[in-house]
């Protein structure tokens, strides 16, 4: 989904981005994965893929603040519900909301009901919007002011996995670069010092959870 929205965004269609939203109501199967002992923290666990690629799309942060409420599931230890911002230059932001609580009763689709997980990605860009679905692998875009009538406009609802031909969770297309690099001896697109760069962003994001924001 990383290159469909690339691809839509160097149409020009949609603008410049502004604002990322990540949303996610993880499913009701919940485990013990959830510990300090095991994960070290939330951001640690689940929101270091989100950091990573907020900075992809808005450049390096400036600050952090990450708050969460008072833990709801007993078998955890570490935050269920999380919020957080993050401030880019320019007045760029990202924003955080992770719930553990709620997914049972938003359920998934058809295919993927039993988990129940919900996971959504809003681009907002200066004259559009992408919106992405993890469940249907759906991208939505979104055309606003550039309407008389001030109404903002579906203009398209694209299939990825039907345009890419790739299945999202695909491990070896994913890690594909890394590995034909390595094999090659060519330089690395990623490489560890940039994942570190994301890494202490999630320090920085645990610490603004034990400071209370």
């Amino acid at each position: 989904y990383t290159r469909c929205l690339k691809q839509v965004l160097e149409t020009g269609l949609v603008g410049e981005p502004l604002h990322m939203l990540l949303v996610q109501l993880s499913g009701p199967k919940t485990d013990d994965k959830m510990t300090k002992a095991r994960a070290g923290g939330i951001f640690y666990e689940k929101l270091c893929h989100q950091i990573d690629y907020f900075r992809f799309w808005l450049g390096e942060p400036e600050r952090v603040m990450a708050y969460a409420a008072p833990i709801a599931l007993r078998q955890y230890d570490i935050p269920d519900n999380v919020t957080s911002v993050l401030v880019f230059p320019g007045g760029r932001s990202g924003s955080i909301a992770f719930d553990t609580t709620r997914a049972a009763q938003v359920g998934g689709t058809s295919d993927h009901g039993d988990r129940g997980h919900f996971y959504e990605l809003v681009l907002t860009c200066t004259r559009g919007s992408l919106t992405y679905d993890a469940w249907t692998e759906r991208v939505e875009v979104v055309r606003f002011n550039h309407r008389s009538d001030n109404c903002n406009e579906l203009v398209d609802s694209i299939d990825v996995r039907a345009r890419f031909g790739e299945p999202v969770y695909d491990l070896e297309n994913q890690d594909s670069d890394f590995l034909v690099s390595v094999r090659d001896g060519k330089p690395l697109a990623n490489p560890a010092s940039d994942a570190l760069i994301s890494m202490e962003w999630v320090e920085k994001a645990e610490a603004s959870l034990v400071s209370g924001g």
